[in-house]
């Protein structure tokens, strides 16, 4: 428990800085991805219920996760490490028989890496077929997959490139306009159409 303190050694000036954007956008800003998929549902009203559910669950996951590593690494190794959960289970030696458990972690990364990029490739193409007017065919999805796979090689070539442009670039260009002011902008202008229609009548 010492690595977890002191708790607001530097106040909550610093912890300010931190959330802004990217405590915000990540990962939380990204949930803006399910309003594509919100059309599709056949329970549409247990949407809110279910993602809120989802979503304090998951913070709550988080959080848990975070503390952990904190408490096993320390702030500083945790800082250091591209992948800090690896690093904590390395340490784990149970009766000198459980152990090594890298290869779950890294296959528990996959799985979760590729559900999360199969929800963009999935709204990616519905909202591209919505977008140009196009019909759903095996067509679209061959294209759109190929522009993400060059587009993708071309602006991170390396992860150490991919991670300086997610921290440094994407959350001020991408995520603060499409996950907080985009959407604010959206629901304003369905707001006032809601309150004009009826007058209009």
């Amino acid at each position: 428990m010492e690595n977890l303190q002191p708790v607001l050694a530097n106040g909550w000036g610093n912890i300010g800085k931190e959330l802004v954007p990217l405590g915000i956008t990540v990962p939380f800003g990204e949930l803006i991805t399910f309003t594509m998929i919100l059309p599709y549902l056949n329970k549409k009203n247990q949407a809110a219920t279910i993602g809120l559910s989802a979503i304090i669950i998951g913070g709550i996951a988080l959080t848990i996760n975070s503390i952990i590593l904190l408490c096993v690494l320390g702030p500083e190794t945790v800082l250091r490490s591209s992948f800090p959960a690896l690093t904590a289970v390395s340490y784990i030696n149970i009766a000198s028989f459980i152990q090594r458990l890298d290869t779950f972690i890294l296959i528990l990364m996959v799985i979760l890496g590729f559900v999360k990029i199969t929800i963009y490739f999935f709204c990616a193409v519905i909202g591209a077929a919505d977008l140009f007017r196009m019909k759903p065919s095996v067509t679209n999805i061959y294209l759109i997959g190929g522009v993400i796979f060059f587009s993708s090689l071309m602006i991170a070539p390396s992860y150490q490139a991919h991670i300086n442009e997610g921290l440094k670039i994407v959350p001020y260009l991408l995520h603060l306009p499409f996950h907080i002011a985009i959407p604010i902008l959206l629901l304003i202008t369905a707001y006032i159409k809601q309150k004009i229609k009826p007058t209009l009548s």
